[in-house]
């Protein structure tokens, strides 16, 4: 049995243990009973799923990451109903692709997963909602998307389009289903609370599961610095996303994180497999029940709304080694101490990067070297945290000086 059975046979007797069900044969006692309401995708075809791109004025952007002016992201926002409350960014499972598609900020199409559909409910309960699709250069399959999630190129993009959403004092929520659970956990560090639903635990690639076991310490829960959220079906029957394991995992987290099981809903009639949204894996038709329990969680949070301030800088290979990454970052609070540290001692293009007393010392990786015609450049993100305040991030871009 490998460590993945082991992990998931273990959380099936936590379950077990705790009166729960789980799995197509039942609800767990312990679960909230969801209702469907008219505001949820009605049992049936998914041609009549809600999707967000009806409901709740959205705006389409497509901006250029910092890894590269070429490279496009594509991503969705919902403004929030009133004053907002935090930042929160959506992101979906599968290979990322959320079909979002626009132009001059009209949103002419959002894919069916869970949270992308259900982003103006999101947005109704009072956030400013990120819909975030993959950059064009992640084209692959989910594997290849597995590790993209895990890496400093994902941090990168995510930061760039922070950034350029935040709004001063906002704290950051990442929110994670599915095999959006890796992206969520592993880019943590930049986010000020994270909420996973529906997550993968039990993937024979360690890679593409989250789970205390992993290969890959970014992860394992007990690596999470930030407030968590766990929130799972008892019917899922996706064999990577079983509920004992997310029952499992909840309690992995140091604290322990918040969770809640849901009971309810249904399959789409033209549903395709059982790890799609259009399943109760993906919440179907209880999005709203599904997603005011996150919410009710988020509101709860006492997040520092005092941020320092990160800006994003550009250098040339000949110039990085020994800047002063300090002059990037001042405090919300005069006098209050910074400390800086990056979540990623890898660049986006695989060099070295480390910060000592905040001074930069990079390493070019051979292959910018050697090519002829080389790619744009390199980049990595650092982070800076307050003390007695909150966390921001920005990215750094290097440049070849020829």
């Amino acid at each position: 049995m490998n460590k993945q059975s082991v992990y998931v046979g273990l959380a099936s007797i936590l379950l077990a243990a705790c009166g729960g069900g789980g799995g197509a044969g039942g609800a767990s006692s312990a679960s909230l009973a969801c209702s469907s309401t008219s505001d949820d995708s009605p049992r049936g075809f998914t041609f009549d799923r809600i999707n967000s791109k009806d409901h709740g004025n959205p705006v389409y952007h497509s901006i250029d990451s910092d890894r590269n002016p070429g490279l496009t992201i594509d991503y969705m926002v919902h403004p929030s109903v009133g004053t907002p409350k935090a930042l929160l960014v959506l992101i979906q499972g599968g290979n990322g692709d959320a079909n979002i598609d626009g132009f001059n900020e009209t949103v002419f199409s959002a894919g069916g997963n869970f949270l992308v559909r259900s982003a103006h409910l999101y947005a109704r309960q009072g956030y400013k909602v990120v819909s975030l699709d993959r950059p064009i250069d992640e084209v692959g399959g989910n594997d290849a998307f597995n590790r993209y999630r895990a890496s400093v190129k994902h941090a990168v993009d995510l930061s760039t389009v922070i950034n350029k959403e935040q709004i001063a004092g906002l704290p950051v929520i990442i929110s994670g289903t599915s095999r959006g659970a890796i992206s969520a956990l592993a880019q943590h560090q930049l986010a000020d609370a994270i909420a996973v639903s529906s997550p993968v635990t039990n993937d024979p690639n360690e890679s593409a599961a989250v789970f205390e076991g992993s290969s890959n310490p970014m992860l394992r829960p007990s690596s999470v610095s930030v407030p968590t959220h766990v929130m799972w079906h008892v019917n899922d029957a996706c064999s990577v996303s079983p509920a004992a394991g997310s029952s499992k995992l909840a309690t992995d987290f140091n604290p322990d994180a918040k969770m809640v099981a849901i009971s309810g809903g249904y399959d789409a009639t033209d549903k395709q497999t059982n790890c799609k949204g259009h399943t109760v894996h993906g919440f179907y038709g209880i999005e709203t029940c599904a997603v005011e329990q996150e919410t009710k969680w988020m509101d709860g949070l006492e997040l520092e709304g005092n941020k320092p301030k990160a800006t994003s800088q550009t250098y040339t290979y000949s110039n990085i080694n020994g800047a002063d990454i300090g002059k990037l970052v001042e405090p919300s609070k005069e006098g209050a101490k910074l400390t800086i540290s990056l979540p990623f001692s890898k660049t986006s293009e695989g060099g070295e990067v480390s910060i000592k007393d905040d001074i930069i010392s990079y390493t070019v990786p051979d292959h910018l070297k050697e090519y002829e015609i080389k790619p744009y450049g390199d980049s990595f993100v650092y982070v800076v945290k307050e003390e007695g305040g909150g966390t921001s991030h920005n990215t750094v871009v290097i440049l070849d000086p020829k």
